[in-house]
């Protein structure tokens, strides 16, 4: 994966993922939509051949766009954490029966 920056403002940073599709981008952009902070988030892909995404964060407040971005993916990891967890919990619950 390979993030280029396109386009950054106080309100709005764009950028370009290569070597991704909307399946990371959908959960990047529902966990920024639970910000009241955020305007707008999405991703659009130019050319599925091209084999690369642009995802646009527009935000409101004083804010800038990477802190948020950055809140988003923190809270990702987190939820993610929290995941493994359960998994790893079922994982053995379900052993110890068998």
């Amino acid at each position: 994966m390979e993030v280029k920056i396109l386009k950054v403002s106080s309100k709005e940073l764009q950028m370009e993922i290569k070597g991704e599709d909307y399946t990371l981008l959908n959960l990047l952009q529902k966990t920024l939509l639970e910000n009241p902070g955020v305007e707008a988030a999405g991703s659009r892909i130019p050319h599925r051949l091209l084999g690369s995404a642009i995802f646009t964060l527009r935000v409101k407040g004083d804010k800038p766009p990477f802190e948020v971005l950055f809140e988003a993916l923190d809270r990702i990891k987190s939820q993610s954490a929290e995941f493994r967890k359960a998994f790893q919990e079922g994982l053995k619950a379900w052993k110890s029966k068998g």
